[in-house]
């Protein structure tokens, strides 16, 4: 049976299981191209595959010449060259004892099954695939799911598109109901899109717990499942202590732990407890160095404890990682607004890549923060006017609103928010990092004589629906 590194299960730690297949598996196919001997990720999965005596099969996909190590281990081992060997699939199933390949043709639904096999038509496809520089392995006992239902599910790993994602879980589900790995990621996927506000963030809660519990029915070791669980019980539940309890299982079943640290700090930052989220990021930075989440959030507990020069280098350090990541870029911009840090803001405004925030929302809030208003506030106006059609989330509204200082129509779209998901389970955090939040409110509710009494009726009804919620969500 066929393994290879797009069959990893969302969630899982991506190393340790490469390393697990590579040290179970009985044949190694190394397919080798300029692409694959640039990496050192596959230079050091193929020399651990030869350290472990495994029966590597090289295959030459384009004429590259091998590094001096691979050369001492590859060269004694007959070679299979794709160029101008017409007959590459019969030599390449032999070379893994295989003579007759099965080729299994697309079941429509109403003939799902199950397959333990390894298909000509795979085949094709995974060396088509590796020529990126991946490679793959063989073992005897790892079942395949029913193909339409697998190609979507590999098609829905590789978008970024959370709304298309979803749909190709739902279409792959409708192959395979038992696919389970495809289940726990919808459930996943369906908390990603309530936490983002896109469509109706409460039933995207309420159904990504339904398909969670569904998947824990049949597998209750199931780490994905599990994780998105624990995200439903933070925005559904209001529980921050069975969010918690609930990663912490997920993470001792095998999970991600960068992803469960990143809720965990998350959930500290949310409750008030800053030293907690710091030490929970720093033992994940000692962990994977790489990860740009645990700079940002890093960053955010340093901030937040009012150190405010550490955070802002961490935050440096997160933007060097993904310069992309438009959380932190925003973060970052608030840490060095919020300083009046105007060299600070002004270099980093210079070094966000131009297509780093959406055009719709990234330039007028950058033009916001240099002064200049106009450009935001008519592009709230174009969404208020449109939010069904582009299906935009209450966040671009409440932070929007409050960068324009326009803090009638925050509040507003705040109340909005609550209502949607029911709940603002990350509205302590939210508020923390916007200096001053209540002092500029209080401002605001007494600068205009004429409207006072209304703008402090208001205040006091936003203080007193944040309370209201806050108050549950306590460790």
């Amino acid at each position: 049976k066929v393994w290879y590194d797009e069959g990893i299960p969302a969630g899982e730690n991506w190393r340790a299981n490469i390393g697990r297949a590579l040290l179970d598996a009985s044949h190694v196919l190394v397919y080798l191209s300029r692409s694959s001997l640039a990496s050192d990720h596959c230079n050091r999965e193929i020399n651990l595959a030869l350290d472990e005596g495994k029966n590597v099969v090289p295959v030459y996909l384009e004429p590259v010449e091998l590094t001096p190590d691979l050369k001492v281990g590859l060269n004694r081992v007959q070679a299979l060259r794709l160029e101008g060997n017409a007959n590459h699939r019969t030599t390449l199933l032999a070379a893994i004892g295989l003579t007759q390949p099965t080729v299994v043709t697309e079941s429509p639904p109403a003939q799902r099954s199950r397959r333990w096999v390894l298909s000509a038509s795979v085949l094709a496809g995974l060396i088509t695939f590796v020529g990126l520089g991946s490679w793959i392995t063989f073992n005897d006992d790892v079942p395949t799911q029913s193909v339409p239902a697998n190609n979507l599910f590999e098609r829905a790993l590789r978008t970024a598109d959370e709304l298309e994602r979803v749909d190709l879980l739902e279409k792959a589900l409708e192959y395979d109901p038992d696919f389970l790995d495809a289940r726990a990621d919808l459930a996943f996927r369906l908390a990603q899109v309530g936490e983002n506000g896109l469509g109706q963030p409460l039933p995207a809660f309420q159904r990504a717990q339904d398909e969670a519990l569904r998947v824990l029915a049949s597998d209750p070791r199931h780490a994905w499942a599990t994780v998105a669980l624990a995200r439903t019980y933070l925005q559904l539940d209001l529980n921050a202590r069975k969010g918690l309890d609930t990663f912490l299982e997920a993470e001792s079943l095998g999970a991600d732990p960068g992803v469960v640290a990143i809720y965990k700090a998350a959930i500290y930052l949310n409750v008030g407890r800053y030293d907690e989220a710091e030490s929970t990021m720093l033992a994940e930075r000692e962990r994977d160095p790489d990860n740009p989440h645990a700079a940002d959030f890093l960053a955010r507990s340093l901030y937040l404890q009012g150190n405010v020069d550490a955070a802002w280098a961490m935050f440096d350090e997160a933007l060097e990682l993904d310069p992309r990541k438009i959380t932190m870029i925003v973060n970052a911009i608030l840490s060095a607004v919020a300083e009046q840090g105007t060299l600070r803001l002004d270099a980093l405004i210079q070094r966000i890549p131009s297509d780093a925030l959406p055009p719709t929302f990234g330039d007028p809030l950058l033009a916001a923060i240099e002064g200049d208003h106009e450009p935001l506030r008519r592009m709230l106006a174009f969404y208020e006017e449109n939010r069904e059609q582009y299906k935009t989330s209450t966040f671009v509204f409440t932070e929007g609103y409050w960068w324009i200082e326009n803090y009638e129509n925050h509040i507003r779209w705040f109340e909005i928010r609550e209502r949607e998901y029911n709940n603002l389970y990350f509205v302590n955090f939210d508020i923390a990092m916007k200096p001053n939040y209540w002092e500029k409110l209080e401002a605001w509710s007494v600068a205009d004589s004429e409207q006072v009494a209304y703008r402090q009726q208001l205040l006091r009804n936003h203080r007193s629906r944040i309370e209201q919620i806050t108050s549950k969500m306590v460790l």
